[in-house]
């Protein structure tokens, strides 16, 4: 009896456990889906797992460097001497061989003299001392040109010498006419010399240096290199600021001159090249290194 009795409560115990189990299964919520995304919402989640990945997307070919933009800034080979200036033989002049009205003057990156004056029509004339292949010694005609040199502010020179035989030059200088400046128009330091038009200075060495105020046209007015009492004929321009810099200044103290300056220094000079560009060069003498001077 009581083994019956057992039976029957653990049938009863089973069948009460299934039906609570049935009833909470019932209850449960559905699973939920996800909120559904706008597109703009769905192509930010796509970006990002875009940057998320360990390869990069290749780069747009408007953002790739232009190839030939990149050949034009690499640095070009300047050449100074032209073929027929490379086949030309250099030589140093004698003095007496010199003509007095020409201007030797050094261009940078071109190791020979090269000689200069300004005819009467005003163009600047070139000349080289030597001889090309198989003819004469003597001055023959050159070409410069220069183009805006990799350098700031500064020009690649050219020379070029086309002619076969020597040049002689005789009454082709320009002939400058001397004017004296009203006493108010004298630049500062300047004082007036013997001739129309001519003055002096004394420099940072305590030397006495003339420049003549002159025109080859008597419109145009500029500096010019002096022949004793009057302008040189044929002579470049003087660069002003340039005279000025060596000009002693008063209450300043003078300098002792370099060994290497003793037989002259360069000048500041302006030409015209043959293809027109217009340059500062210096005359072919040492340049004043005015950091190293010495006082007396």
């Amino acid at each position: 009896m009581n083994t019956q009795w057992n039976r029957l409560l653990a049938l009863i115990l089973v069948l009460a456990l299934g039906l609570t189990m049935t009833a909470l299964a019932q209850e449960a919520p559905a699973p939920t889906e996800p909120p559904a995304q706008s597109e703009e919402a769905a192509e930010e989640a796509s970006a990002d797992d875009a940057d998320t990945t360990d390869d990069e997307a290749p780069a747009d070919d408007a953002d790739a460097p232009d190839e030939a933009a990149t050949q034009n800034t690499l640095p070009t080979t300047h050449t100074p001497l032209t073929p027929a200036a490379q086949s030309f033989t250099f030589v140093k002049p004698k003095r007496a061989a010199i003509v007095k009205y020409y201007t030797a003057i050094r261009l940078e990156g071109i190791e020979p003299t090269i000689y200069m004056f300004v005819d009467k029509e005003g163009a600047t004339q070139f000349r080289v001392y030597g001889h090309a292949p198989d003819a004469k010694r003597g001055f023959y005609e050159a070409k410069v040109t220069a183009i805006v040199s990799d350098a700031a502010g500064g020009w690649d020179f050219t020379l070029d010498v086309p002619g076969t035989k020597p040049i002689k030059d005789a009454r082709v200088f320009a002939l400058y006419k001397g004017k004296n400046l009203p006493k108010e128009d004298v630049p500062a330091g300047l004082r007036k010399g013997n001739g129309t038009g001519m003055y002096y200075f004394f420099n940072v060495f305590g030397k006495r240096e003339s420049v003549a105020w002159a025109s080859p046209d008597g419109s145009e007015y500029a500096w010019y290199l002096p022949n004793g009492s009057k302008p040189l004929a044929g002579s470049p321009q003087l660069n002003p600021d340039a005279f000025a810099a060596r000009m002693h200044k008063e209450g300043d103290k003078y300098y002792r001159i370099p060994k290497e300056l003793n037989a002259g220094y360069a000048k500041e000079v302006i030409i015209t090249t043959s293809d027109g560009k217009t340059a500062q060069v210096m005359t072919d003498k040492p340049v004043i290194d005015t950091d190293n001077l010495k006082t007396r």
